[in-house]
């Protein structure tokens, strides 16, 4: 019986093929394709050129390899020109993002580790009711995520981050895969802090685990990024399983019943919000607006009512603190 055969490169390509929803994963998903395919258009080059060639002519086999060639060239630089544009629309929104010093968290791991289940379990928890009906896809599949999404998160009053959901990784990606997709996994380069996602109840964890670190150093992250290691889908590891894993920093979760996600988003906000202050302030009754934009902005831990004015316990940046210098009552030694 006849049978296609195809390398796993095309393979992986095809299926990043069918995945890629965004403008930016379908140009990056062409451009491999089209890399993986210029070398071996020249490969044909040689069968290409006996066709009806004379001597010191060129065949027409060879002239349309030529016109394919010059093609597939003019058509990778435009793909890069969108590209370009395309990351200068990133960079104008990581600027905005350091401007109101908004950290930022990356969701990183193996293909099919559940980062996005992990990233819909947050928005679920988040207190800003607008979040709930921006849920990202998520399907237990290989690649099921190409795009990188991106979600404001607020679990706590005061305490805004950015989550980042990436493309997953899988051993052995191919160079020109990582090369395409680098705008995309640049997004982990600007973290704050690493959420390393491991699907636990996967034979090949540890391998899935080291092939995230290897891609992670491909792309140039730095070691001095924070990383909380996390170990996932434990609803699916048998009781009494030994994970090999740091048991004093490592998290075991359960993306699907919400087991350990309290300790993680404890952990995010410990390593985030470390600079955060405690203080008293002091409002006039005059200036009720400032309290009222406090209380709308900030972690307001207590109220008081005094003669003076409106004394509360606030928690927030030391930046913000700043702008309240006028009202500062008294700090708690209390970080």
């Amino acid at each position: 019986t006849d049978k296609t055969v195809i390398d796993r490169t095309i393979l992986i390509l095809d299926i990043f093929a069918l995945r890629a929803t965004t403008r930016q994963a379908k140009l990056q998903v062409e451009l491999a394709q089209l890399k993986y395919r210029l070398p071996r258009l020249r490969g044909m080059g040689n069968a290409l050129s006996r066709t009806g060639a004379g001597i010191g002519t060129r065949g027409p086999g060879e002239q349309k390899l030529e016109t394919d060639r010059r093609h597939i060239m003019n058509r990778i630089a435009e793909i890069r020109r969108q590209l370009r544009k395309i990351d200068q629309v990133r960079q104008v929104q990581k600027k905005k993002r350091t401007e109101n010093e908004i950290p930022m968290v990356a969701l990183v791991g193996y293909t099919n580790a559940g980062k996005s289940s992990l990233m819909n379990h947050f928005i679920e928890r988040s207190i800003d009711e607008e979040l709930l009906g921006t849920k990202v896809y998520e399907e237990n599949m290989l690649f099921a995520t190409l795009d990188t999404s991106t979600r404001r998160m607020e679990m706590e009053k005061g305490k805004v981050f950015v989550l980042t959901d990436t493309v997953g990784f899988v051993s052995d990606l191919p160079h020109l895969l990582v090369e395409a997709f680098k705008s995309t996994l640049e997004e982990v380069l600007d973290a704050d802090l690493l959420v390393n996602v491991v699907d636990a109840s996967n034979p090949d964890y540890l391998m899935q685990k080291d092939t995230t670190d290897r891609v992670l150093k491909e792309i140039g992250v730095s070691e001095e990024i924070p990383e909380i290691v996390v170990y996932n889908k434990m609803d699916l590891v048998e009781e009494g399983t030994l994970l090999l894993g740091d048991a004093k920093t490592d998290i075991d979760i359960s993306a699907k019943t919400g087991f350990g996600i309290d300790e993680l988003i404890k952990r995010i906000h410990g390593l985030l919000f470390k600079s955060m202050v405690k203080i008293w302030i002091l409002i006039p009754y005059s200036n009720g607006g400032v309290y009222s934009e406090i209380k709308e902005r900030h972690n307001v831990i207590e109220t008081v009512y005094e003669e003076k004015g409106i004394k509360a316990f606030v928690e927030l940046s030391r930046k913000d603190a700043g702008r309240y210098r006028e009202f500062i009552a008294g700090e708690d030694d209390e970080q």
